[in-house]
């Protein structure tokens, strides 16, 4: 996000009149947006500035982030505190074949219970 952008988003905030509750993404004006901006536009926040035009030159570089934190939304931050369904299981007293089985959910549950 540029920095003109930023500013009018905090400015659109601070001044909006008889909104009440809106969540606002507070992104570029980016073809590929990935949030839909109808409400940030109803506090007047329409971004002007966009990384289109560096798109390509950064989608050629390798990625340098794992399977998961390239799956979800979120890039590294998505990583912090995950932890991989055997190693759930092991947590849990399970064996990973155990957390495949139907209801395998709610035997997790009941046994991470005090």
């Amino acid at each position: 996000m540029g920095t003109e952008d930023l500013v009018q988003l905090v400015v659109r905030s601070i001044e909006a009149k008889n909104i009440g509750y809106a969540a606002v993404w507070g992104i570029s004006a980016n073809e590929r947006a990935y949030y839909d901006l109808s409400e940030g536009n109803a506090i007047g926040y329409e971004p002007q500035q966009r990384a289109d035009q560096w798109a390509d030159e950064v989608l050629r570089q390798p990625n340098p982030l794992s399977a998961i934190e390239q799956q979800f939304q979120g890039g590294q931050f998505v990583t912090i505190d995950y932890t991989r369904p055997a190693e759930r299981a092991q947590t849990a007293g399970l064996s990973s074949i155990e957390t495949q089985k139907p209801g395998a959910r709610h035997a997790i549950s009941k046994s991470t219970r005090p």
